[in-house]
């Protein structure tokens, strides 16, 4: 310790017992009167300042380390960028605000501290209720997370303005140019990222997984719905078609089209076998083994004999020369127990959808926040790329 520089052993000295209880508790009053927070926390040394913005910077990247990656410190580092990247545009949007409308108390190391500050806080409950949703798979965790995020929004464009003024027009002024600024930020960012592509369609990473793995399932349009029997009767071949529900309306495929179905299913009962060791979330598992059930369980019906019961039509046609019966053309509806595994299937995967959009309401404040955004693009016929900050 002793062959430590000077400025080292400062810094490791405030991390005492004392002082450490004193930040943790300084958090509960963050959250809850930033103003008192602000006040004891710029009556303090520069120096002091720095290192208990460290500490909160060490209580979050050790969060992540714990909960995400025990084992890989780059990810860490990788979390430490995040926050400084998401600092950096809304320090300059208050930056402006303040400049424009309290130039003299502005001080950009006040500033800078406060967004850090709410950022790096709030995303620790955030990064723990995730870890939850990784644990589950219960998407009201992921709602929370992301109600996390929303509010450290609020703190970095509203609550900053209560903070640090005492003018409620000065508030009333900073929080329309700090939601002009917000617009602004998402009209050059959209206009700057031209690049469409994106390795991910979506920010959840169990939709991800099923988009990965179900691009690669063979479907035919719309849903079967009868067998259709073609019965030679001068030498007794059977030639079978079939009826697919397509939104009320009825296609049918002859025996090709039901020979293509049959290598369908049977391509994916082989493809969902090899990819189920690779599949990491339950729900996911539960949704592919419904397919593979359906898949299995549909293809066995055409090796068999339908049941008569379940006959809905019968043509005969008959020689017009000597009355002979020259085929018989019969229908069988398909029987619901055969699509048993294909309703769960359905249903399971729009109950996943629902659960992701059901996550998301928090950011319904985007709605309210990027209006005049959205109405200028819509206006003017601008061709943006779609901007997210606050996502996971």
């Amino acid at each position: 310790m002793e062959n430590l520089p000077k400025f080292l052993l400062q810094i490791l000295e405030q991390f005492r017992i004392k002082n450490l209880i004193f930040w943790l508790s300084d958090l509960i009053v963050f959250l809850f009167k930033p103003k008192k927070f602000i006040k004891r926390f710029f009556r303090q040394k520069i120096k002091n300042q720095i290192i208990q913005l460290v500490f909160y910077t060490g209580i979050l990247l050790l969060t992540y380390l714990i909960f995400f990656s025990f084992t890989d410190y780059l990810p860490v580092f990788r979390m430490f960028y995040m926050i400084l990247l998401l600092t950096v545009p809304f320090v300059i949007i208050n930056s402006f605000s303040f400049f424009v409308l309290h130039r003299k108390k502005f001080n950009l190391w006040k500033v800078f501290s406060f967004v850090y500050l709410s950022l790096t806080i709030f995303i620790i409950p955030s990064l723990i209720l995730l870890k939850f949703f990784f644990l589950t798979e219960n998407f009201s965790f992921v709602f929370f997370s992301n109600l996390c995020f929303v509010i450290a929004l609020l703190y970095i464009m509203f609550f900053i303005w209560n903070t640090f003024s005492k003018s409620s027009i000065r508030i009333i002024g900073g929080y329309i140019l700090n939601i002009i600024g917000l617009n602004l930020l998402f009209l050059v960012m959209g206009l700057v990222m031209r690049d469409p592509y994106s390795k991910l369609s979506s920010f959840d990473p169990i939709i991800n997984e099923y988009n990965e793995y179900g691009k690669n399932i063979m479907n035919i349009r719309g849903k079967p719905y009868s067998l259709v029997e073609k019965t030679n009767m001068l030498d007794q071949t059977v030639v079978q078609g079939i009826n697919f529900i397509d939104n009320d309306t009825l296609i049918h495929y002859d025996n090709a089209g039901l020979i293509i179905f049959r290598d369908n299913l049977r391509n994916n009962i082989k493809y969902i076998d090899s990819i189920k060791p690779a599949l990491i979330f339950n729900r996911n598992k539960e949704i592919f083994s419904d397919l593979l059930m359906y898949s299995e369980v549909i293809n066995d019906y055409f090796d068999t004999s339908p049941n008569s019961n379940y006959l809905i039509d019968e043509v005969v046609y008959i020689s017009e020369i000597d009355s002979t019966v020259l085929m018989r053309k019969k229908e069988f509806i398909i029987e619901d127990k055969y699509f048993f595994h294909l309703d769960n299937y359905n249903k399971k995967l729009e109950e996943l959808l629902d659960a992701i959009e059901y996550s998301t309401h928090p950011f319904i404040i985007y709605d309210f926040l990027l209006a005049p955004l959205k109405w200028s693009i819509d206006y003017f016929g601008i061709k943006t790329e779609e901007v997210r900050l606050f996502v996971q």
